[in-house]
Order: C-alpha cells, then sequence, then structure tokens
C-alpha cells in the first residue's frame, strides 16, 4: 500500500471513529496517524505543518457530528495542546479557531476551511462524507 493510500486509511479510521461517536477508537485512530512508528506521516521528511491537518479536519467533524461530546471536548483539546508542536503559528490557531466557533453545520461542506492561514486548501473535513449517514445526530 502507498503511503498516500495509507496515509488516507488512517485519516478515514478517525472520520469513522467520529461519525460513530467512539471516542476510544478515535484516541487509537490519533495514536496511528501521529505515533505509530509505521504510520506514513511520520516517514521521510515531515512536513509539520501538513500533518497537523487531520487534527483540524476531524476537530471539524467532531463540531458537526458530536456536538458537545467528549469526542468533540478531546479534538478541541487536541488542537489546542498540539497546533505549536506542528508549527501552527498562534494567530492562524486561532482563526482556525474562530472559524470553528462561527460554524453553522448546515454551510459546512461549502466552508472554505482554513482562509488566511497555513492550513488552506490542505484541511478538507467532508473527504470521507460518506461515513457520516444524513445530518448530524446527539451522540452520548
Amino acid at each position: 500500500m502507498s503511503e498516500r493510500t495509507e496515509a488516507s486509511v488512517r485519516r478515514k479510521a478517525l472520520h469513522r471513529a467520529i461519525a460513530n461517536g467512539d471516542l476510544e477508537a478515535m484516541r487509537e485512530a490519533i495514536h496511528g496517524l501521529y505515533v505509530d512508528e509505521a504510520s506514513p506521516l511520520l516517514k521521510g521528511e515531515v512536513r509539520r505543518i501538513e500533518t497537523y491537518a487531520p487534527i483540524v479536519e476531524a476537530a471539524i467533524v467532531a463540531r458537526i457530528y458530536a456536538p458537545g461530546t467528549l469526542v468533540s471536548r478531546e479534538m478541541d483539546l487536541n488542537l489546542l495542546h498540539t497546533h505549536a508542536k506542528f508549527g501552527v503559528p498562534t494567530q492562524d490557531y486561532e482563526a482556525i479557531v474562530a472559524q470553528l466557533d462561527q460554524l453553522d453545520e448546515t454551510d459546512a461542506s461549502t466552508i472554505d476551511w482554513c482562509v488566511g492561514t497555513c492550513l488552506h486548501e490542505r484541511v478538507k473535513p467532508f473527504r470521507h462524507k460518506n461515513l457520516f449517514n444524513g445530518p448530524p445526530t446527539d451522540h452520548a
């Protein structure tokens, strides 16, 4: 499996965990992307800012499909505690969070995410939208 395909599979696992509202599976998927030595994100030259994009995508998806849940809160904390590690400037992080705070699920899939930040055109939270059946649900 190519590194690009493997990265996509791992990213999809993260989105699937959020779609299912499964906190433990979400944690495992993040571990698979960012900690597992076999992760394609950790092979070769690590492009730190690009590597942060899946966390931003997962936070967006969690805000839409699992608002107010542990899944969403944990993704928000992941954003907060990891942006500096990935070289995302504080002003870009704050702009991303401001965009998240203004989120309206009715137009979430048409938003040009992360405009004016280092992650613009890298964050595509609906690349796996087939995982999400219908409108957001209220996960426990």
